[in-house]
C-alpha cells in the first residue's frame, strides 16, 4: 500500500481545485448537538492559536503574518481515479472550513473589504464550471444549502433536503455566531483572514492505490469520534463493487438508510443488526455475535458467509442493495412511525402497545417473518405484533414473566416464523407461550395457557405500575369501544407523568382498620386488596385526595372521575346506560355496581377481569 503525505496551507486546498466526496462519507454529519461539539471545538482550536499571535496594533502585512506560529489541523486523505479527486476521509471538517469561507466572504462585505478580497474568499468556494456555478467541495445533497448560504449568508430562503444540508444550516448558524462574538474590528477581520488562509496548514494524504480505499477508511477515526458500524459496512460493501459502477448504489444506499436516520440516526445501526440477526442467526450464540457494535464485522466471517455471501463478492452486493436493503428499511422505518403515537390505523395499534410496555422485541420478530417481497407483509406486521403483545401480557397476567427468558423465547420465535405463513406464525406464537406459562409453573397443560388457578392471585404485588396502568388502559378502553362511552387516552391514562390527566392505580379498600376487620387478619387484608379485583385506574389528584378514604367516600371519588372500570363500582353508573348494558349482554359479563365492597367482591372482580382478559387478548 502507498500513502502520501503532502502539507496543504488552506489557500492550497480552497484553489479552484474540484473534490468530489467518495461513497465512504458523502454526508456531511458534524453536528454541535454531539457532545463533542466539533464545529465549536474545531473554531476554539483555530482561535486559540491565532489570538496568541493577534496584535490590534501590528500591521496587517503579509511579513508580520509571516511571523505568525503555524498551526497544523489534522489530515484528510484523497484518491485519485478517473481524473477526478476523491475525499476518502476529512470531508467533514472540509465541508465545515467551506462554511467558514462563505463566512468570511459576507464578513469582508459588511466591514468594506477590498473587492479583490472578497473575490479571493468567493473563488476560493465555488467558480464557473460547464453546467453553471460549482462548489469545489461538495455533492449534490448539499449544493442547494451551500448556494442559499453564499448568496443569502444568515437568512436562509430554502428548507433543509436530508441530513447534510440539515447539519449546514445548522453549523452555519453555530459558526457565523461564534465569528460575530470574537471578530467585531476590520483589523482583527483583515488578520484572522491572512492567518487562516497561510499559517493553518493540513496534511493531505494520498492513497495511492484505489483497491486500498476501503480498508483505510475502516481504520481511521474522523476527529477523533469513532466510524459507526453501519458507516463502516457502508465502505466494505460499497468498495467491492467496481468503481465506474458504483454511483447508482450509493444512491440507492443512502436512499434506504436516510428513511431511518430521519427518525433517529442511532436506529441505523439497529436496523442492520435486527436485520442480520432476524434472517441469519440460528442459535444464541450467533445471536449476541450480530450486535449493533459488531455486525458489520461478524457477517463476514466463515459461518455467516457462507449464508449471506456477501464478502468479496459483487453481484450479491448488488443484489442485497438493490434488494433486500431498501425492502426491509422501509418496513423498518414503517414499524418506527408507529411505536411513539398511538396509530390511526387500528391493525398497527399493537405496534404502540409494545412500545408503551418498553418491549422492542417486535422489531426482530417482524422482519424474521417477512420475505422479501412479501404479498403479505402488512399482515404480518399486525399479526406479529399483536401476538407479541398478547404473549408478554398473558405472561405478566399468570405470573410467568422472567425478562431473560422472555429475550430467549424472542430469539427462537424468530427462527421458528422466518419467512413463515400467517398461519404458522399463530401457531409457533401459541406454542411459545403455552410452553413459557407450563416451564414457569411447573406444569405440563397441553393447552390453555391463561388459567385462574395462575390468575387468581395477580396484582399490585406481582406487576409493575407501569404495566398496571396499562392493563386498566386497555380495559378501559375495551368498555369505551364497545359501549360508545369516551375514555381517556393510552398515553393520559399510562404514559404521561405530569398535568392534571396523570394517572395513578388506586387500592378500592384503603389501608385503614375498618377495612381490615373485614378479613381473618391483616396478612389475609393486605393479600386480598393487592389483587387486580381490589385496584381501579383514576387521575393522579383524585387518587392522592381519596387514598385513606373508606369505600363509600370513594364512590363519590369514582363518580365521573375515575376511568370506566372504576366508575362500574357505582350503581349511577348504569342507570339509562343502555350502550354498556348491551356490552355486557353481547359478551356475558357480570358487571354489577357495589354498596359494599369486601373479600367477595374482590374474587367477583378478579373473576370479571379474567373473562375480560380472555376476550381482549384472545386465549
Amino acid at each position: 500500500m502507498g500513502l502520501t503525505p503532502v502539507p496543504r496551507k488552506i489557500s492550497d486546498i480552497f484553489s479552484n481545485h474540484k473534490y468530489d466526496i467518495d461513497f465512504y462519507q458523502r454526508e456531511y454529519k458534524w453536528n454541535d448537538k454531539q457532545p463533542f461539539k466539533p464545529v465549536k471545538s474545531l473554531l476554539d482550536d483555530i482561535f486559540y492559536r491565532f489570538e496568541l499571535e493577534y496584535s490590534p496594533n501590528l500591521d496587517n502585512t503579509q511579513n508580520n503574518i509571516a511571523n505568525y506560529e503555524w498551526y497544523f489541523l489534522n489530515a484528510y486523505m484523497t484518491n485519485e481515479h478517473g481524473g477526478k479527486t476523491f475525499i476518502v476521509d476529512g470531508q467533514q471538517r472540509l465541508t465545515t472550513l467551506t462554511l467558514i469561507i462563505m463566512k468570511l466572504m459576507h464578513m469582508s462585505k459588511i466591514y468594506g473589504l477590498e473587492q479583490n478580497v472578497v473575490d479571493f474568499l468567493s473563488n476560493s468556494v465555488c467558480g464557473p464550471g460547464l453546467y453553471g456555478k460549482q462548489f469545489w467541495l461538495g455533492f449534490d445533497d448539499r449544493k442547494s444549502a451551500l448556494e442559499d448560504i453564499y448568496e443569502h449568508d444568515i437568512s436562509f430562503a430554502k428548507k433543509p433536503n436530508g441530513l447534510s444540508e440539515t447539519n449546514i444550516y445548522e453549523n452555519y448558524r453555530v459558526l457565523s455566531a461564534y465569528f460575530d462574538e470574537r471578530i467585531k474590528q476590520r483589523h482583527k477581520l483583515e488578520a484572522f483572514q491572512m492567518y487562516f488562509f497561510d499559517r493553518i496548514q493540513l496534511i493531505e494524504i494520498k492513497i495511492d492505490k484505489p483497491k486500498d480505499v476501503a480498508m483505510v477508511f475502516e481504520v481511521i477515526n474522523d476527529r477523533g469520534v469513532p466510524l459507526t458500524a453501519y458507516e463502516i459496512l457502508k465502505g466494505k460493501l460499497l468498495g467491492w463493487i467496481n468503481k465506474n459502477d458504483v454511483d447508482s448504489y450509493v444512491d440507492t444506499w443512502e436512499k434506504a438508510i436516510n428513511l431511518i436516520q430521519e427518525f433517529d440516526e442511532s436506529e441505523v445501526d439497529e436496523f442492520f443488526s435486527t436485520y442480520f440477526r432476524a434472517k441469519y442467526s440460528d442459535s444464541n450464540e450467533q445471536y449476541r455475535r450480530l450486535e449493533t457494535d459488531k455486525y458489520h464485522r461478524t457477517i463476514f466471517v466463515d459461518d455467516f458467509n457462507k449464508k449471506i455471501d456477501l464478502r468479496h463478492n459483487e453481484f450479491k452486493v448488488k443484489e442485497f442493495i438493490t434488494g433486500a436493503l431498501p425492502y426491509y428499511s422501509f418496513i423498518y422505518r414503517n414499524v418506527l412511525n408507529e411505536v411513539e403515537v398511538y396509530p390511526s390505523n387500528k391493525d398497527y395499534e399493537f405496534i404502540y402497545f409494545n412500545n408503551v410496555n418498553d418491549q422492542d422485541g417486535q422489531f426482530l420478530l417482524i422482519l424474521a417473518a417477512i420475505d422479501l417481497n412479501d404479498p403479505e407483509y402488512d399482515k404480518k406486521v399486525a399479526l406479529v405484533s399483536k401476538l407479541f403483545e398478547r404473549n408478554f401480557v398473558i405472561l405478566n397476567l399468570t405470573g410467568s414473566y422472567k425478562a431473560n427468558i422472555f429475550n430467549e423465547d424472542i430469539i427462537k420465535l424468530s427462527r421458528d416464523i422466518r419467512n413463515a405463513s400467517l398461519e404458522n406464525i399463530k401457531k409457533h406464537f401459541d406454542k411459545s407461550l403455552l410452553e413459557s406459562v407450563n416451564k414457569a409453573h411447573d406444569t405440563n397443560y397441553p393447552y390453555g395457557p391463561f388459567r385462574y388457578n395462575f390468575f387468581k392471585s395477580i396484582g399490585y404485588k406481582s406487576l409493575s405500575k407501569k404495566f398496571l396502568r396499562y392493563f386498566y388502559a386497555r380495559i378501559d378502553t375495551f368498555i369505551g369501544n364497545e359501549a360508545s362511552l369516551p375514555t381517556k387516552t393510552y398515553h393520559q391514562m399510562v404514559q404521561q407523568s405530569k398535568g392534571n390527566d396523570i394517572h395513578h392505580i388506586d387500592h378500592i379498600l384503603a389501608n385503614h382498620p375498618t377495612n381490615i376487620a373485614l378479613f381473618d387478619d391483616e396478612d389475609e387484608f393486605n393479600n386480598e386488596r393487592n389483587r387486580l379485583g381490589d385496584l381501579v385506574l383514576i387521575k393522579g389528584k383524585e387518587n392522592m385526595a381519596s387514598g385513606n378514604e373508606l369505600y363509600p367516600e370513594k364512590l363519590k371519588t369514582y363518580s365521573g372521575k375515575g376511568t370506566l372500570f372504576a366508575q362500574t363500582l357505582r350503581k349511577d353508573f348504569y342507570h339509562k346506560n343502555i350502550g354498556f348494558k348491551n356490552f355486557c349482554a353481547k359478551y356475558n359479563l357480570a358487571f354489577v355496581h357495589y354498596d359494599d365492597y369486601n373479600k367477595t367482591s374482590i374474587e367477583e372482580r378478579q373473576k370479571l377481569l379474567f373473562q375480560i382478559c380472555k376476550i381482549i387478548w384472545e386465549v
